[in-house]
């Protein structure tokens, strides 16, 4: 939980990327989305904490009030716009348990989604 920034708005649905403001961890950039609304008086994201790979999420679940966050600009959203399905998946932190994960099961999921990043990047 974060103090929210006076009129701070934000749509649901979007993200921001957040580094940890400690020596080493600056260029350390994760995407999370806000689980707080709007009316909310602080910014809440809900981030698992994955010790085992002694990474950002083990970091942040290690932050001390005061500790400071460096955080990107909002991206992305997911919106309602008319009616339809909304479909749900699994979601890798990042393309290394990606691919171990679909390398194993579906080889060619992997290369299909590198080569959609290509054409997108």
């Amino acid at each position: 939980i974060l103090e929210k920034p006076q009129g701070f708005k934000f749509v649901p649905g979007h993200a921001m990327m957040i580094a940890l403001n400690k020596e080493g961890w600056e260029k350390e950039k994760r995407p999370f989305t806000m689980t707080s609304l709007n009316d909310d008086l602080v910014l809440e994201f809900t981030i698992k904490n994955y010790p085992q790979y002694h990474a950002v999420t083990e970091q942040i679940h290690k932050l001390n009030p005061g500790d400071s966050l460096i955080l990107s600009d909002m991206f992305g959203s997911i919106r309602y716009t008319k009616p339809g399905v909304f479909i749900a998946g699994v979601a890798c932190r990042d393309v290394y348990h990606w691919r171990t994960l679909y390398d194993r099961a579906w080889p060619d999921v992997y290369y299909r989604y590198k080569a959609l990043n290509a054409l997108y990047a």
